[in-house]
């Protein structure tokens, strides 16, 4: 079992060199396609703040269409720095972000995605990976500003028994089966460390017939919010990968995640590959 295509999201901002790093490192390790892609336009939030002073100016927006073709060659260079001998493809898309990406999103088996950045004006230079994780239909691998390649050879399972988190164990399993050391962590929340978990010997004889030997463990409560926790444990493991179900719902036409999923998002030095 294998990935045979990744995507990876590219953008103008810093962190997308080391990004597009690791996603070609893990296509190589992967013997997979490579698929850049990049989207931006201006957005209404910014052709509504020109209207409100009256007046929209030619020259402005064709300045912001030529910041928009820069940002789009940026993130170009960028991907091809990185897939010298890679099979690999590249999209550059003129439109809204999210929607261009997640239409893009059903070519691969795993999308690669930073966290969101952005400017006040909406011109869409972020990745977007927790509405990825919830719109694409896609396992996201949501990659630290830091990191640019990913050791997987030691990777922790974020275990708690419900339906994301088995589907990210699920979607996971090429990377599962080619690791090393496998942890199955579940965090014990209000004293039941010590409670049987009988679905942790589910999900270990699920991975065994998988060819993946588990190690389970559980994470104590020592007070501290379970990502936080969860993520402690991980680098005490020296797993540089969480495979973790997200859990998130739309509220007011944003997204609203669970504490753990929040933190392996926005915080994490660690990387996360989620799944809704």
């Amino acid at each position: 079992m294998t990935y045979k295509a990744i995507m990876v999201v590219a953008d103008a901002t810093d962190s997308c060199e080391r990004r597009v790093n690791l996603a070609a490192h893990l296509a190589r390790d992967c013997n997979a396609v490579l698929l850049g892609v990049a989207a931006e336009t201006i957005s209404g939030n910014y052709f509504g703040a020109i209207g409100e002073a009256g007046y929209i100016a030619g020259e402005l927006i064709e300045s912001q269409q030529s910041l928009v073709e820069a940002d789009l060659q940026t993130a170009e260079r960028h991907f091809r720095a990185a897939t010298g001998g890679l099979q690999a493809e590249w999209l550059s898309l003129r439109g809204p972000t999210l929607s261009a990406i997640t239409q893009e999103a059903c070519r691969a088996d795993l999308v690669i995605a930073g966290r969101r950045s952005g400017d006040d004006f909406g011109f869409n230079r972020g990745s977007g990976a927790a509405d990825l994780l919830l719109l694409s239909g896609r396992p996201v691998l949501v990659a630290p500003p830091e990191l640019d390649r990913l050791d997987t050879r030691t990777l922790m399972v974020a275990w708690k028994d419900t339906r994301e988190a088995r589907r990210a164990v699920a979607d996971a399993l090429p990377l599962l089966q080619q690791a090393e050391k496998v942890i199955v962590a579940a965090a014990g929340e209000g004293g039941d460390d010590a409670e049987p978990d009988a679905s942790l010997g589910r999900i270990s004889d699920y991975l065994g017939r998988h060819g993946v030997a588990a190690v389970i463990d559980r994470v104590s409560d020592d007070g501290d919010d379970v990502g936080s926790r969860l993520v402690r444990a991980a680098q005490g493991f020296g797993a540089q990968l969480v495979v973790a179900g997200a859990y998130g719902h739309s509220r007011a036409r944003e997204w609203a995640f669970g504490g753990v999923t929040e933190h392996l998002i926005r915080h994490s030095p660690v990387a996360s590959l989620m799944s809704h």
